[in-house]
């Protein structure tokens, strides 16, 4: 099936956010949706990170066997919330399917967004060597890939219940160390980096 990704990002209302001042939703309360952004401006802190880091919850069950063009428009939905300006894009490699469409989109908005792959790997020693993608992956998408031991992933996961009071699993967790561990290696406070966080 041939999909219009211009169509999609067309109908993508910029003009309107969640949050109107910096198009971050702060509400923790509506982490359900799918849509829903929130900014991580207590983890941040915690962590000395310069620039913003913004995390954008997806529910498991909305991925899984979604037609493209609904995966390309909450993808869509990523660039409206942030009013357009994304930077990085941090996510599970859980499958091709699911982490090119949301990559796709957001090249095709703006080539220079730069696309992390991240798996966890349970050998601690292997933290951030390049981690293998799962088969279907279009390797073209992805600027960086890279392995996050477990024992970091689950850090991250009780590092998010305790600052920002949201509760997260391993893969998810092993994303927003690997966001973390770029804001900190990229150091730049104009940067805006967007993690997926896929919930059960």
């Amino acid at each position: 099936m041939n999909i219009d990704i211009k169509s999609i990002l067309k109908n993508a209302t910029f003009a309107v956010g969640l949050d109107p001042d910096n198009r971050l939703a702060s509400d923790s309360t509506q982490l359900s949706d799918q849509t829903s952004m929130l900014a991580l401006t207590r983890y941040a802190a915690a962590h000395r990170l310069t620039g913003e880091i913004a995390a954008k919850f997806v529910k498991i069950s909305a991925l899984k066997n979604a037609p493209a063009n609904e995966m390309l428009a909450i993808g869509a939905s990523m660039l409206r919330d942030c009013y357009g300006k994304i930077n990085w894009f941090v996510a599970p490699a859980l499958s091709g399917g699911m982490l090119d469409p949301f990559a796709k989109v957001l090249k095709a908005y703006n080539p220079s967004i730069k696309v992390v792959a991240v798996s966890s790997a349970a050998d601690a020693n292997t933290d951030f060597f390049p981690a293998a993608l799962p088969d279907d992956t279009d390797l073209s998408l992805i600027d960086e890939a890279v392995s996050v031991a477990e024992a970091d992933a689950l850090t991250a996961c009780k590092d998010l219940q305790e600052t920002e009071s949201v509760a997260v699993g391993k893969d998810a967790g092993a994303a927003l160390h690997a966001a973390k561990e770029l804001a900190l290696r990229i150091c730049d406070r104009h940067a805006r980096i967007v993690v997926l966080l896929p919930q059960e």
